[in-house]
């Protein structure tokens, strides 16, 4: 992926089993008003595995600048603290939400998530058991 220049921007992941990477379209979405806050976002990387009984899950934007990468940073501090305060009648948010990290690097914006791959199994399992009788 590296070697094409539209993909040159995003890293190549390493140790996910799922990775999605968008290079163009996400101004787009501005059309929606709920994806208002993608609109300073011009590219996209997810990538989503498990390593060492860890599972994890990387959001990379990349914003036309560092002042825009600023912004999106602290709308989703927002979001994320929002989500803490407001996680009543969800008791498995919070952990989530908590042991999410955001960074920026020049004008790219990073959400980081990883938490235990039993949390995940066991969660999946409880949802399963609910829509299957």
């Amino acid at each position: 992926l590296g070697a094409n220049p539209r993909f040159s921007r995003t890293p190549t992941p390493a140790g996910g089993f799922l990775y999605l990477s968008l290079v163009e379209g996400l101004g787009k979405l501005s059309e929606l008003p709920q994806a208002a806050l993608l609109q300073q976002a011009v590219g996209g990387q997810f990538v989503a595995g498990e390593k060492s009984g860890q599972a994890f899950a990387n959001l990379q934007l990349q914003t036309k600048d560092a002042t825009a990468a600023a912004q999106l940073h602290q709308v989703l501090q927002g979001l994320v603290l929002l989500g803490q305060m407001n996680q009543n009648g969800n008791p498995d948010l919070l952990p989530l939400l908590r042991a999410t990290k955001l960074s920026t690097n020049q004008a790219s914006v990073q959400v980081s998530l990883q938490f235990p791959a039993t949390n995940l199994t066991s969660r999946l399992a409880r949802e399963l058991r609910k829509a299957i009788p």
